[in-house]
């Protein structure tokens, strides 16, 4: 678990065990306080929620969500909460970030992406569109769906109760990597939550069934889950933020390497080396404009690329690798310790050219190989 020091007492844990696809169950006392508090509560808010539903049976569930936002005012106050995330922040004062993200995990986003700090970001990884763009989707600190576009989880933890499928948004590689491995999803789940986004997005209709695990509609100006809604959505500007941030130099970096005139890796010589796999096609050169010296070396059997600089210079640390004939740019990865390691890359790549580019996106370099290698 990211989050450890709970204090003795206070709580009780079980591991149900991952390979089986069922999920942790944690449960506190204080947890169960507040349910507790939430039902008794919900009584007081029935008129109120029956003034703001557009179907009688409707009325419950909001009610229920009402009382619940109430007795949560406590429940911010309580020991648990400040301990378990103190120790979410010892570990990112460590930088001890988990970056092994798969589809499924529930990940703790750093602190930096959110503006409040007393609510544990919780956020589940639900589709890897592409290599390093995943969708994420948050959860709810609430125990009841407010929207039809929420969803319950099924999971008996605080925080994990209700999913914001209304709320998913694509995060690259990168940001994500700033997060902590908490729990996984179960398989059924996952899918649930991916359907309903799709459906949010006006992608797909879902089964008659599904009514049961969402909440109802808002149809008056008066109701409160507007105010809720507003507040999901500031909590995590600093997330969007960054997003649009990272997005619009991708798009920068993409406008300056379409219609470069690049050189290409390899020539003719490319083709004959992937068609004899004891032969490794292996390149020196140098970054364009500069005497630092790389080598771009493919594992023809192993479908590896990499891309090393001399004596593992970490100048270039932090920069990113993209592959491009002039159009339709790819980014390969980022440079680490002097070194870019891709795997499952086609032979094609070495009849394409390398660039280089900047962390802030300001410098855009190709690789130049020695023509003697070509």
């Amino acid at each position: 678990l990211a989050l450890s020091g709970l204090p003795s007492g206070s709580s009780t844990y079980e591991d149900s065990g991952r390979k089986s696809g069922k999920h942790r169950k944690m449960s506190f006392d204080n947890t169960y306080i507040h349910c507790g508090k939430a039902m008794k509560m919900s009584n007081k808010y029935n008129v109120f929620a029956s003034l703001l539903s557009a179907k009688p049976e409707d009325a419950g569930m909001i009610a229920a969500w009402m009382a619940d936002r109430e007795a949560e005012k406590d429940v911010m106050n309580m020991e648990v909460v400040t301990c378990r995330h103190d120790a979410t922040r010892l570990n990112e004062v460590r930088g001890d970030y988990d970056g092994n993200i798969s589809v499924g995990d529930v990940r703790i986003l750093s602190k930096q992406f959110t503006l409040e700090p007393d609510i544990i970001p919780y956020v589940a990884v639900l589709e890897e569109w592409e290599k390093g763009m995943w969708l994420i989707a948050p959860f709810s600190h609430y125990a009841t769906p407010a929207t039809p576009g929420e969803m319950s989880t099924g999971i008996d933890m605080r925080g994990l109760r209700v999913l914001q499928a209304w709320n998913g948004r694509t995060v690259q590689d990168d940001v994500l990597k700033k997060s902590f491995l908490f729990d996984r999803l179960s398989d059924k789940v996952r899918e649930d939550a991916l359907a309903l986004f799709r459906h949010e997005m006006g992608g797909v209709d879902l089964p008659t069934s599904f009514s049961a695990l969402r909440g109802v509609p808002i149809v008056n100006e008066a109701d409160p889950r507007r105010e809720y809604i507003a507040e999901s959505i500031d909590r995590l500007q600093p997330l969007a933020k960054v997003v649009v941030d990272i997005t619009d130099r991708m798009n920068s970096i993409f406008d300056r390497i379409v219609g470069m005139s690049v050189t290409p890796v390899l020539g003719k010589e490319y083709a004959l080396a992937a068609a004899d796999e004891r032969r490794n096609p292996f390149v020196k050169g140098v970054v364009e404009g500069s005497d630092v010296a790389a080598t771009v070396e493919y594992e023809v059997g192993k479908k590896i690329l990499r891309v090393k600089f001399r004596n593992d210079e970490k100048a270039h640390d932090g920069w990113s690798v993209w592959s491009t004939s002039g159009v339709d740019p790819e980014e390969l990865g980022v440079i680490e310790n002097g070194l870019l390691v891709v795997h499952g890359v086609g032979e094609a790549i070495l009849g394409m050219g390398l660039v280089f580019t900047s962390p802030d996106g300001k410098t855009v370099k190709q690789f130049v190989p020695h023509k003697a290698d070509q």
